[in-house]
């Protein structure tokens, strides 16, 4: 599928971007930077996988935990004057109200939902919601200018990728298996490709902020 090949290859925007300014940027971009190196790996290799046919669930799972260590170090870093010990305990409350949620719609509907799909909506959940705070706490300084922001962007890219994933993925889990086809399946695919593709563009527009602020 078209859109499909597109998602793969828009990778290269934020790469091209920010190989391109490279020089230009501050340490903390150049540490994204090696990030999107990393993923371009990833995405290499899910294509190799999904070219020979091989399962690339694995893949995608051992992402996600790269993931999560390397934005709550980045996050941690950057010392956006938060008070990361209490945000995260918010957070790990508001995930297990989740799946508490979960298993009690579990329950109403009488919908089997996996250990894998728990796996999938609990990391996404953590997410969403670590990068909101952290966009909130972007437009908590009025003077600062979220659009010249590399922050921003980087942030905003994943909250809305991350929000749209979690809306696609949970979806299915809560539909009987005969409501499921495969027209079903394609258009939540071609959603999770223009997902990507927004993220990458938006990673992509982090690197100019160097031009911005000049």
């Amino acid at each position: 599928m078209w859109v499909g090949n597109i998602s793969a290859i828009s990778i290269f925007v934020p790469v091209i971007l920010g190989l391109n300014y490279f020089k230009n940027l501050n340490k903390w971009q150049k540490y994204f930077y090696f990030y999107i190196l990393l993923s371009l790996l990833f995405e290499v290799l899910a294509n190799l996988l999904s070219y020979f046919d091989l399962n690339s669930l694995w893949l995608f799972k051992l992402i996600l935990i790269a993931d999560l260590f390397y934005f709550i170090w980045f996050y941690y870093i950057l010392d956006i004057n938060t008070n990361w010990i209490k945000t995260y305990s918010i957070v790990i409350f508001l995930i297990v109200i989740f799946i508490l949620l979960l298993f009690l719609l579990r329950r109403l509907i009488n919908v089997e939902i996996s250990f894998g799909s728990f796996f999938f909506m609990t990391i996404f959940v953590f997410f969403i919601l670590q990068n909101a705070i952290v966009v909130l706490n972007i437009f908590d300084k009025p003077d600062l200018n979220p659009s010249s922001n590399f922050l921003f962007w980087i942030t905003f890219a994943r909250m809305m990728y991350f929000l749209i994933i979690f809306l696609i993925y949970i979806y299915p889990n809560l539909l009987e298996s005969n409501v499921q086809n495969q027209c079903f399946w394609n258009v939540f695919n071609v959603i999770n490709a223009l997902g990507n593709i927004i993220c990458n563009i938006l990673y992509g527009i982090s690197f100019l902020c160097v031009k911005i602020n000049k």
